[in-house]
């Protein structure tokens, strides 16, 4: 599979650009009822092996590897077994004005972070047999029905699109292998499209969804790589389900302590 690199310097994992719509099971258990609170003895995490000095050491030195190599201004980790601190490491400038070193109170800030509540969310479903990673993505957003795809450009510059030979899968949308364009980077008339016509600013999932539907595919369906606001639409599809969409399901599943 070829990788279609979209985005210059990516330095989170993903964000995305596609969102399904209601699923017939999700208004089924609207009235889901609250789970009672479980024993600490049967939810408490089974043994682990404990790390070895060696392993740390090498987690250590390719954490400084990073700032050695320019690649990072600075870092801190810290990995913790049972409550025990097993290795705290940091290293680097909080900024190379200040040239002040890091420090346990060093203040990030933090990019992307709807990405993984929103990931764990779907994955929650999945195990739930909401949806299959092999359903089409027209299951749960029709507006997606009849996509195209890029196909070089006509002699008059104008770009030449064919149907797709079939929709995305779920699979292929929370992978970035669907095809869908992202608009924050590229001249191809998909990543124009959407900055031209200001998706990425939608007032709102459905107005979102609509737009993108519009904008040709970067590439057949599962045949590459691209860099896109997928979890943008697992944001709408999770919305539109009553069921997922209350205060009680992210609260179970996400805002209480796991202990």
């Amino acid at each position: 599979m070829k990788r279609i690199f979209t985005l210059k310097g990516v330095a989170s994992a993903a964000s995305s650009a596609v969102l399904f719509a209601a699923l017939a099971a999700c208004s089924q258990s609207a009235a889901e009822p609250e789970p009672a609170a479980a024993d600490a003895s049967v939810i408490s995490a089974p043994s682990a092996p404990a790390f070895s000095d060696e392993g740390i050491a090498a987690l250590e030195a390719r954490m400084g590897k990073y700032v050695a190599d320019g690649q990072l201004y600075s870092i801190h980790t810290r990995l913790v077994q049972h409550g025990n601190v097993v290795s705290d490491f940091k290293t680097g400038l909080v900024g190379l004005k200040e040239q002040k070193p890091v420090a346990d109170d060093t203040i990030y800030r933090i990019y992307s972070m709807t990405k993984p509540i929103t990931g764990v969310a779907m994955m929650i479903l999945w195990e739930e047999g909401r949806f299959s990673l092999d359903d089409p993505v027209t299951k749960h957003i029709p507006e997606f029905e009849g996509l195209r795809v890029l196909d070089g450009t006509n002699e008059d510059g104008s770009p030449k699109l064919v149907a797709a030979n079939r929709a995305p899968t779920m699979r292929e949308l929370m992978s970035h292998t669907a095809g869908f364009a992202y608009g924050l980077a590229g001249s191809d008339p998909a990543n124009t499209a959407f900055r031209e016509n200001e998706i990425l600013r939608s007032p709102d999932l459905k107005t979102f969804i609509d737009k993108v539907a519009d904008v040709p595919l970067l590439f057949q369906p599962g045949e590459a790589w691209a860099y896109r606001r997928r979890w943008t639409f697992k944001a709408m599809w999770l919305r539109s389900c009553p069921a997922r969409a209350s205060e009680r399901f992210w609260r179970r599943g996400f805002s209480r302590p796991l202990a």
